[in-house]
């Protein structure tokens, strides 16, 4: 993998990571009720997950490539149109004249690492805005918080598009 190309997959992973999804959310809920140390276990579970599902891409993508070579192309055409989950998105990177494996492990330590440093940001700040909350009030947040969550599952479930 070329310099420029890891520094595309470096932006687009902060990118990524920048705009905070359903384990953020998790993260932040965990901190502010039971402290910094929760939603830090919280984001070790999400590193374990995270690091078994790239490993199940990564074998998956590799044997692909090897397999279908001719096609990788259509692959990256469609994981452009449907930039979703790691299946999509690291083909966008991958030099295919390299190794396709050792791509897949650099760009997938890389993940973890920006959302392990991410995620650990969100859980101390989280763990500290806990502390100055009452009780009432991490309730009345998690009220809320809860009600856009859900709000935005029932706009997106009737939303025709």
């Amino acid at each position: 993998m070329s310099l420029e190309l890891y520094a595309a997959y470096l932006v687009a992973c902060l990118i990524v990571v920048l705009v905070p999804g359903p384990t953020v959310t998790l993260i932040l809920a965990n901190s502010i009720r039971h402290g910094t140390r929760a939603g830090l276990l919280n984001v070790l579970g999400t590193q374990v997950g995270l690091a078994l599902m790239i490993g199940v891409v990564g074998f998956g993508l590799t044997s692909l490539m090897e397999a279908a070579g001719h096609w990788f192309d259509w692959l990256r055409l469609a994981g452009a149109a449907y930039l979703i989950f790691f299946g999509a998105f690291f083909p966008q990177f991958i030099d295919p004249a390299r190794d396709h494996g050792l791509q897949i492990v650099i760009m997938g330590l890389t993940a973890m690492l920006v959302a392990a440093i991410s995620d650990s940001v969100y859980a101390l700040a989280a763990g500290r805005a806990g502390r100055a909350l009452s009780a009432r009030r991490v309730r009345l947040l998690s009220r809320v918080s809860g009600g856009f969550l859900m709000g935005g599952g029932v706009w997106l479930a009737f939303s025709r598009r």
